[in-house]
């Protein structure tokens, strides 16, 4: 159990934080609509076939929304049976009605995966040395180290509540905010120039730094949602709101908003077990334990907090630049990307050999993606007609019954639901936001696809195309290390503008705080500097700097006023745990509010 979770762990870590060159979204329903060959008994159908042979022969770029465009109300139902996700029934199986499961990106594999392989096994021995510290002969032989099984869901609750930080911090550290408008150059270079002078803003000024990161937090959906409109942004609720200036920069927003959502299932899915561990040890209270039942050497249980060697959760599960570095470190003072670089250049310069091609989409491969990608867009335009029809702003009492069934799924309280659902006002504002959140979500994935598939395609079946794509994943590979230290270096930093605090369910009338899990904290964006300030990731990093940010760590933690520790302990109430709540709040905001 313990090596399962901690590769999913550390699968997870490597999917969300490097989200600048790769964007998955978990989606274990790919391979089964593969298995049942659902497009293929689509394009078979009388429904369906001339309409997509006449898209794909006009050469549509998406031949899916060419042939959705084309279907009448009654065909559109039809092709959402035969899809058996979107039928007329009230709810699915598992009780949900608008959960994504039309929405993911994990379809065709990163073609750089044998390096990123290499990097998880080394960063997976740094896991594991934090969590058992150093197993020398002498603790072999006088001491039995285990683990509560318990902490390994805290692990990766930790580990997800971080990574909702940085995919955030990808935007902000990709971006310039200018009058409440966000933009991300779409030139390769200009955004390798905007990183290094966004982190030197950083290093020069936190402060200012700080305002456009908050900002990230609570309006990604917002800047998801809308553009600019003569270089403003339009108003909720008489307040101003953050947008995007442009597609590109909308549609970077769209998949940050659509991965936070990913993560919201996760934490929605491990609460679940974590209740169930609690009350099962709640039961067993008092039965004995692993501990007692073994003698002759002394047993420490780690059960996340600080032991000695061992490190804290919330120690362990923030990752430095300067960790990064290490794990990254091949022979000959070059990094595992530049090596399996210059191996690709090296090798396949001239011919492809057959690991060369393990680097390209070919054949067989090219149509099964662009299949799958093929079937996502039609499901996700299935879905959105179910929200234009159910979640109608015009539907009057039928649509806020769905949309108290919408927000259940969201994970908000009934109290909360009950706020907004009656409130005629919260309820159109909420409509129309969902509407067209979905509309420029389900965009923006779709495009981001294909561009990523385009990246891997040769242009022409011939070897001299397939050696121009290598050339590129080679190129990218380059590239890579940087942009991945970057990331963490800013995401650590910019982790302690935020303040933590008690979930305000877990006080009860009396004050008392109550539950089990007490201990942790939600994220709030705050503008004060004050003790419950979430230091950890950012004590971390300034005492485990990657060598490109060595020299500004002492002036820097000064400004941030946060001591370097390589191995901060600060006791188990410091650790981030990001429940639903947290992330509707930033998303559902105006709303909620």
């Amino acid at each position: 159990m313990k090596r399962l979770l901690f590769i999913h762990i550390k699968r997870l870590l490597f999917i969300y934080i490097f989200l600048t060159t790769c964007f998955p979204i978990f989606s274990k329903e790919a391979e089964k609509l593969t298995q049942e060959e659902t497009l293929k008994r689509l394009i078979e159908t009388e429904l369906i076939s001339a309409k997509y042979e006449a898209c794909v022969e006009a050469k549509d770029p998406a031949p899916w929304d060419c042939v959705w465009n084309q279907l009448t109300p009654d065909e559109k139902k039809q092709v959402s049976e035969i899809l058996g996700e979107f039928t007329d029934s009230d709810k699915k199986d598992d009780g949900t009605k608008y959960e994504g499961k039309a929405i993911g990106g994990g379809l065709f594999h990163d073609k750089a995966s044998p390096v990123m392989k290499q990097l998880g096994d080394n960063l997976f021995d740094m896991f594991q040395e934090a969590m058992y510290g150093e197993i020398t002969a002498q603790v072999q032989d006088t001491e039995l180290r285990l683990v509560d099984h318990r902490v390994f869901y805290d692990i990766y609750k930790a580990r997800i509540s971080k990574e909702f930080i940085e995919l955030l911090a990808s935007f902000c550290l990709d971006s310039t905010l200018v009058n409440n408008v966000y933009e991300i150059p779409s030139d390769e270079q200009k955004l390798k120039d905007l990183r290094e002078q966004n982190i030197k803003n950083m290093h020069q000024n936190p402060e200012g730094e700080k305002t456009k990161f908050n900002t990230c937090i609570v309006e990604i959906k917002n800047i998801c949602t809308h553009q600019a409109s003569g270089g403003t942004c339009d108003k909720i609720n008489g307040k101003s709101i953050a947008c995007s200036k442009d597609d590109h920069t909308q549609d970077r927003a769209c998949q940050v908003q659509e991965a936070v959502n990913s993560i919201k299932k996760s934490i929605a899915a491990t609460e679940v077990i974590q209740e169930a561990l609690d009350e099962e040890a709640a039961k067993e209270k008092g039965q004995g334990s692993l501990g007692s039942a073994i003698s002759g050497k002394k047993v420490s249980i780690y059960t996340g907090a600080k032991m000695g060697d061992r490190q804290s959760v919330d120690t362990m599960t923030s990752i430095t630049s300067g960790q990064l570095e290490e794990a990254m470190k091949a022979p000959d003072d070059k990094t595992i990307f530049e090596e399996a670089a210059q191996k690709l250049k090296d090798d396949c310069q001239q011919s492809l050999t057959q690991e060369c091609k393990e680097y390209v989409l070919d054949g067989d491969e090219i149509k099964e993606s662009k299949d799958k990608i093929a079937e996502l867009a039609l499901r996700m335009r299935a879905m959105e007609e179910r929200i234009n029809q159910n979640l109608d702003p015009q539907g009057g009492d039928k649509s806020k019954k769905e949309l108290e069934q919408f927000f259940r799924e969201e994970g908000l309280s009934e109290e909360e639901i009950e706020k907004i659902v009656t409130n005629d006002k919260k309820v159109k504002l909420a409509l129309e936001q969902i509407k067209n959140n979905y509309r420029e979500r389900r965009e923006a994935i779709i495009n981001n696809l294909q561009n990523k598939l385009s990246k891997m395609v040769p242009k022409d079946d011939t070897d001299e195309e397939k050696i121009a794509v290598i050339s590129r994943v080679s190129e990218e590979l380059m590239d890579r290390p940087k942009q991945y230290q970057q990331l963490l270096h800013y995401s650590n930093i910019v982790s302690s503008y935020l303040s933590t605090s008690s979930p305000d369910a877990d006080v009860d009338a009396s004050g008392d705080n109550s539950s089990d899990n007490s201990n942790n904290k939600n994220l709030q964006v705050s503008d004060q500097n004050n003790s419950s300030r979430y230091t950890t990731a950012a004590a971390k990093e300034l005492g485990s700097l990657g060598k490109d940010y060595q020299d500004v760590g002492d002036d820097l933690a000064k400004k941030v006023d946060i001591e370097a520790d390589a191995d901060p302990d600060n006791g188990e109430e410091s650790l981030i745990s990001i429940g639903l709540d947290t992330i509707n709040n930033f998303l559902y905001k105006e709303v909620i509010e």
